[in-house]
């Protein structure tokens, strides 16, 4: 199995993801566009796109993160999720 944190950025908190994987578990960092090619079913995806640095919407991404939960790949923080928790205004 492998767990694919759906990222832009190496983030400390990221990272920490990785290293607390369980055992058995394949886990990396991965940008929205490679998860595409990278996950099937079996595996799964930890969305983690950021807010903007402008504060008006969220990282490029959220597309991938559909089309993941919609091929069967089960995605923690999916699109509505970040939807909902990122109106920073």
């Amino acid at each position: 199995m492998h767990l694919a944190v759906i990222a832009h950025c190496e983030t400390e908190t990221n990272l920490r993801l990785v290293e607390a994987a369980p055992r058995g578990v394949e886990m990396s960092i991965v940008c929205p566009a490679e998860s595409l090619n990278l996950l099937r079913s079996g595996d799964a995806a930890l969305g983690r796109l950021d807010v903007l640095p402008t504060v008006d919407g969220i990282e490029s991404g959220t597309w991938e993160l559909a089309r993941l939960a919609a091929e069967g790949v089960p995605v923690l923080n999916g699109l509505r999720t970040l939807l909902a928790t990122h109106d920073k205004l």
